[in-house]
């Protein structure tokens, strides 16, 4: 695999054999000046081996779902970024777990049978509550509403299959930290069986779905959303990305960015109470 740095065309990546695909480690050119420190760090990693980010870059060796990764090299400065993961098979997506409301509603507790189907569907539902929020803290960070909330808002339209995205950045060569996002992968239903390679997919993350539930209900419950928490979306054509974090200044930076998913094109914002700042530029995809 070979992959070129630079920020108006998207990276090279000529195929090589799906046995080799999880470890075959890429050539790096740097050839674009405009990304050339954020490139050369990246180059000097691969090429020292640095386990840590080539499983950022490659995945892990033998991992049986579809890894994907975008190298995004910030123009000027000695940056980049890595935006990793991993498209679960069509045979893993289901329909949402729920518990069954008749059941836990009318039940006669008296019938162990009963007793036993509610409990055993309380605690499944529990179970991806914190797994999906990643709230295992006492007490719960997120609430029982906004959690009940998710629950409902699922299509029957559409089957799902639970997953992480992760934004790792790299400054000056050195990893600076990863914020992780998980989520739900979702298809359309019909499209669970099909020989396709790669059917339509979208990815909301679970603090993702919270902002977009406060948005459409008037912050309703504000306090479940972790503004600093990495906010990442996935549709067929883009990935976006939305958090905030305190710069070394110590201001409070909205930080934005959109990746398309097809050619690596990608443009951050960053606003700050004195200024704005824009950077943009293309992304090395590795498939």
């Amino acid at each position: 695999m070979m992959a070129t740095a630079q920020t108006n065309s998207p990276g090279a990546n000529p195929k090589i054999s799906e046995a080799n695909t999880a470890r075959a480690i890429p050539t790096i050119k740097c050839v674009d000046h405009e990304t050339a420190a954020a490139c050369k760090s990246f180059k000097e990693l691969v090429d020292a081996r640095d386990e840590r980010l080539l499983r950022q870059v490659l995945g892990d060796r033998g991992h049986a779902q579809r890894h994907i990764a975008y190298v995004c090299l910030r123009p000027k400065v000695d940056a980049f970024s890595v935006i990793e993961f991993e498209v679960p098979g069509p045979e893993t997506y289901r329909p949402p777990s729920s518990i069954n409301e008749d059941i836990a509603r009318y039940a006669d507790d008296s019938l162990p049978t009963n007793r036993l189907f509610r409990e055993t569907e309380e605690i499944a539902k529990k179970g991806i509550e914190d797994s999906i929020f990643m709230d295992f803290s006492d007490p719960p960070a997120v609430s029982q509403y906004i959690k009940d909330q998710w629950f409902q808002d699922h299509s029957k339209d559409f089957v799902y299959s639970l997953g992480l995205v992760a934004d790792n950045l790299y400054q000056d060569g050195l990893d600076k930290g990863i914020a992780i996002e998980p989520g739900e992968w979702s298809m359309m239903a019909g499209n669970k069986g099909s020989r396709r390679h790669d059917p339509p997919t979208w990815f909301m993350g679970s603090y993702a779905w919270i902002e977009r539930f406060n948005f459409q209900h008037g912050d309703v419950s504000a306090r479940d959303d972790d503004q600093e928490h990495a906010h990442i979306s996935i549709d067929p054509s883009s990935i976006h990305i939305h958090d905030k974090f305190e710069n070394p200044g110590g201001s409070l930076v909205d930080y934005t960015m959109q990746i398309n998913r097809l050619t690596g094109r990608f443009v951050e914002y960053f606003k700050i109470p004195d200024a704005n700042g824009e950077a943009s530029g293309t992304c090395m995809i590795f498939k």
